[in-house]
Formats: structure tokens, C-alpha cells, sequence
């Protein structure tokens, strides 16, 4: 019986976020169904260049925000992301009218990235701040906000045959949406959160950049890395069509990972780390780490099962073996990490974080300028396979460090 109402319990919770995912999947296949695929173009431009900047210009909300116990403190973040964003969202509007004023009458990509950046970055702090809040449903029913207007709005742009940069608007549209149901669903924490603080907003502006300046620098890096199967596309000649399948059933498991999953361990690794109960860090993140694991492998598995129902032609010199590599390796990375992506900013080894960006960019940098065709897919398999193993062992010493700290001072302050 008890069981019973736990599962009751834990099904009345999760609903919104279930039903979010299944509303996005669908999304997915509304343009190729109102055949207005060529309309994908801009929209798929557009929101990389928000997805590679939004997590830098919110300052790494996600990543410092639920770690932290202080409201006006949290305000100041808050509103540091904020302003920057906007700042930024700005810069690219103006590149991008100024594009499309000089250029063939099509609206310039960067101003798509604009609208997409502006909303993404207020609904990605505000999702920081329910995750600070440990509110798991406020998360599930944002995201459940912006999946039904998203589906609604790319309903009624390929309808109307407009043009792709209205694909960006309605993305921008549902991400405001999902913000709004976010700040919503937090509105009584944030009512009560007390003043900013009482130095200069210039000051506590720049102070919060200087601050949040090597994980903000380390999302940046990670942007860039998290592309790098879509940018290998481009290397890959008569393997084109075989990957872009596997990169397209990636992406959808990836959000499953990053909206879905990896907000109930955020909260987990969060409420561990601000409490005296911190050795319970490594449990939180092992916990994490078997989601994590699960989730690649499916994805591994899905990936392969879509390569090989797709009736894609595979290049005879690819062996089976080396597809399978390139596969799990980049299945591992995609997905599996995203599952517990914020845990190094969660219990403050920013700088940590910076130099596994950093390793990790310059690293698929070099295999995407110089390796092609097979041993670029081998290669970019090995190196998901490396740096997935190398951040889960940088996550679990960091997670026994932040404990054995915690329980040091605790007996420090006893005796």
C-alpha cells in the first residue's frame, strides 16, 4: 500500500515534465509533417547560437544559483544575469539587422539568435532559481509551459508557410513562456528575498562577472564542444546521412537528460552541499552517475536502432566495430554527462570545470580540423568515451573533497 502511494505520489509530480518531453519529441516532427522543412534552416542556426551563449551570458546561473543559501545574494545574480543578457541579445540584433538590411532581403541568423537568446536566458534563470528553491515540480510545469506553446506556435508558422525567422520568434515566445511560469512558480521565495545589497549596481555587477568569469568561460568551451558532432558533419562525406541520424536521436535524449533528469539531481547534489549532512554529496552524485549511465545507454541503443530502420546507405570502408565506438562514445558524452553537467559548479570547482573545458575543446578542435570521414567518427567516439570517463572522476573526487571539508569544519566547530 505504501508502495503503492509512493508511486502515486511520485507519478502526480513528474506528469508535467513527462508530458513536456512527449509535446517536444512531437515538435520535432511537425515541419517535416507540414512539409516546411526548409524552414528548419534559420531556426536551427539561430538556436545554436543562443544554446553556445546563453549559459555564459546568465553568468552560469544554473551552475552557481542552487548552491547558494543567501537571497539578496541570489537576487544580485539574478539580476547580473539578467542585464547581461540583455546586453548581449542586443549586440546581436543589431548585428543582425544590420545583416539583413545589407544582404539578400533573408533575416540574418544573428537576429534569430537575438529573440531565441533573450527568452532562453530568462527562462534558463529563473529555472536556476526553482532548482535553488528545490522545487522539482515549478521546473516540470515551466518546461511543460514553453512545450505547449512551442508546439502550438510551429504549428501555426508552417501552416502559414512563413518565413524560418518565425520558427525563431515562436521558440522565443515559448522559452518566455516557460521563464514566466518559472518566475511564477517561485514569485513567494523571490518576494522574500531581501535587498541586493548595499554596494553600487556597477559594482556588484562587476563583481559578479569577476566572480562567475572561469565557469561562465567553461560553459562557453562546453558550447562549442557540445556542437562538435553537428560540426563534424561537414568532414564526414558519404557517412553524412548515417550520422546526421544519429546526432538528430542524440539531441532529443540530450534533452531528456539536461530538462528532465538533471534538475532532480541538481536539487539532490544542491540540498546535500548546503546542509551538514554534505558526505551525502557522493551519494547524491553516484545516484546521478546510474541515471547518467542508463540514459547513455539507451541512447546508445535508440541511436543504433534508428541508424539501421532509416535504411541509410553506411560506407563499406566503416567497420562495424568502429560505428559502434563512435556511437557509444558519443552517446556517453551527449547524454549521459548532461545528466549531472552542473555537478562541478554545484559544489564549487569552477576553475576545474574551466580546464576540462578547455582540454576538451582544444581537443575535438584538433580531431575537427585534421581527421575526416572514418577516423573523425572513430576519433570523436574515443574522445566522448575520454572526457565522459575523465569529468564522472573529476565530479566523484570533488564530491569526496567537498565532504571530507564539510565534515572537517563540522568537528572543527563542535570541539
Amino acid at each position: 500500500m505504501n508502495r503503492s502511494l509512493r508511486i502515486v505520489r511520485g507519478a502526480r509530480q513528474v506528469w508535467p515534465g513527462v508530458l513536456a518531453q512527449g509535446l517536444t519529441f512531437a515538435n520535432l516532427f511537425i515541419p517535416i509533417l507540414l512539409g516546411a522543412e526548409a524552414q528548419l534552416v534559420v531556426l536551427v542556426q539561430s538556436t545554436a547560437i543562443a544554446a553556445i551563449l546563453v549559459q555564459t551570458v546568465t553568468h552560469a546561473a544554473p551552475g552557481r544559483l542552487p548552491s547558494i543559501t543567501d537571497g539578496p545574494a541570489a537576487k544580485r545574480i539574478r539580476l547580473a544575469a539578467l542585464v547581461s543578457s540583455a546586453f548581449a541579445s542586443g549586440a546581436l540584433a543589431v548585428v543582425g539587422i544590420a545583416l539583413t538590411l545589407a544582404g539578400t532581403g533573408v533575416v540574418s541568423i544573428w537576429l534569430g539568435g537575438a529573440v531565441v537568446l533573450a527568452a532562453q536566458a530568462l527562462y534558463t534563470v529563473y529555472v536556476a532559481e526553482l532548482t535553488r528553491q528545490f522545487n522539482y515540480r515549478g521546473i516540470l510545469i515551466a518546461r511543460l509551459a514553453y512545450a505547449i506553446l512551442l508546439v502550438v506556435l510551429t504549428t501555426v508558422v508552417c501552416l502559414l508557410r512563413a518565413p524560418g525567422f518565425w520558427l525563431a520568434v515562436a521558440a522565443s515566445f515559448s522559452f518566455l513562456a516557460g521563464g514566466l511560469a518559472a518566475l511564477v512558480a517561485g514569485r513567494r521565495s523571490l518576494q522574500g528575498s531581501g535587498s541586493i545589497t548595499r554596494q553600487s549596481p556597477l559594482k556588484a555587477y562587476l563583481l559578479d562577472v569577476r566572480v562567475a568569469a572561469p565557469l561562465s568561460f567553461a560553459y562557453l568551451l562546453g558550447g562549442f564542444s557540445g556542437q562538435a558532432g553537428a560540426l563534424a558533419l561537414s568532414g564526414l562525406g558519404a557517412l553524412q546521412p548515417a550520422w546526421a541520424v544519429v546526432v538528430r536521436i542524440m539531441n532529443g535524449m540530450q534533452t531528456i537528460g539536461g530538462q528532465f533528469l538533471a534538475p532532480r539531481a541538481d536539487i539532490d547534489v544542491a540540498r546535500a552541499a548546503r546542509t551538514e549532512a554534505s558526505p551525502s554529496v557522493p551519494f547524491a552524485l553516484r545516484k546521478a552517475l546510474m541515471v547518467g549511465v542508463a540514459l547513455a545507454c539507451g541512447t546508445a541503443v535508440l541511436a543504433t536502432a534508428a541508424l539501421l530502420y532509416s535504411g541509410v546507405p553506411l560506407h563499406d570502408a566503416v567497420e562495424e566495430l568502429e560505428l559502434l565506438v563512435a556511437l557509444a562514445g558519443y552517446a556517453a558524452l551527449t547524454t549521459g554527462v548532461t545528466v549531472v553537467g552542473r555537478t562541478l559548479g554545484l559544489i564549487g570547482s569552477h576553475r576545474t570545470r574551466l580546464s576540462w573545458e578547455a582540454l576538451r575543446a582544444m581537443g575535438f578542435g584538433v580531431v575537427l580540423l585534421f581527421a575526416r570521414e572514418e577516423l573523425l567518427l572513430v576519433l570523436l567516439g574515443a574522445l566522448g568515451m575520454f572526457f565522459s570517463l575523465s569529468y564522472v572522476i573529476l565530479c566523484l573526487r570533488a564530491a569526496k573533497r567537498h565532504s571530507y571539508e564539510a565534515m572537517t569544519e563540522i568537528t572543527v566547530v563542535s570541539s
